[in-house]
């Protein structure tokens, strides 16, 4: 959970209602409120896509700050000052 204080609240928001609105666009699509099945195809792709991406950034902004680079160059700096 060390990464979690790097996070911006503003992106954890984005990414929350991205995917909320992208499933409920798929759900409005799927009960077929939609009517021409075309648009309801567009719309369900759409809703997908805008689902996908702020399940990204969500993992984008938790894997931000917890990196194995950033693991590896503390103890370098560790073993670095132990010596001196």
């Amino acid at each position: 959970m060390s990464g979690f204080h790097n996070v911006r609240p503003v992106h954890m928001l984005s990414s929350v209602l991205q995917i909320v609105f992208g499933m409920s666009i798929v759900a409005i699509a799927l009960l077929g409120l939609i009517t021409p099945i075309w648009v309801a195809a567009i719309v369900n792709f759409f809703g997908c896509v805008i689902s996908v991406v702020g399940a990204y950034q969500m993992y984008d902004c938790f894997s931000q700050g917890a990196g194995r680079s950033n693991l590896v160059k503390e103890s370098i700096r560790n073993v670095i000052d132990f010596r001196n």
